[in-house]
């Protein structure tokens, strides 16, 4: 097997890109749910027991993703753990929620195939943690 330096170089760079673009364009869209109706991943018991509604929530939510995009950019490998992070919360909320109704829906829904997704992307920001150190790609 071939250790080719730019080739690892060219994963980190796709890693990198897709940990800044992706958690701020779904952080933007926690306010306008162009792309989802994010609501109906979130387990309901979270914003009641804040104390907050599930808007507030996921405007909040929406901030988080856009700053943890901000911080793999300005210093990747602190924010591939912020990703890791992210991701194993967004994975356990997901789990917990089981079989359930959302109003508006006719059936039953689970949650699970996009926890197995979200848990791969865990590993992948796993990866560019593991990539960043290699390369010395602390901060930009």
């Amino acid at each position: 097997m071939n250790n080719n330096n730019s080739d690892i170089l060219k994963a980190w760079w796709l890693l990198y890109g897709t940990f800044i673009f992706f958690p701020i364009i779904a952080g933007i869209d926690k306010f306008f749910n162009y792309l989802a109706d994010w609501s109906i991943y979130l387990n309901p018991s979270l914003p009641l027991y804040l104390n907050i509604s599930v808007g507030t929530f996921m405007y909040m939510l929406g901030i988080i993703e856009i700053l943890i995009g901000l911080l793999v950019l300005i210093k990747p490998k602190l924010g591939g753990y912020a990703i890791m992070a992210l991701l194993l919360i967004i994975s356990v909320n997901l789990i917990s929620m089981q079989s359930h109704y959302h109003e508006g829906y006719a059936h039953v829904m689970t949650h699970y195939d996009l926890a197995l997704h979200d848990i791969a992307l865990f590993i992948s920001a796993y990866v560019f943690v593991i990539l960043s150190k290699k390369l010395g790609k602390e901060s930009i």
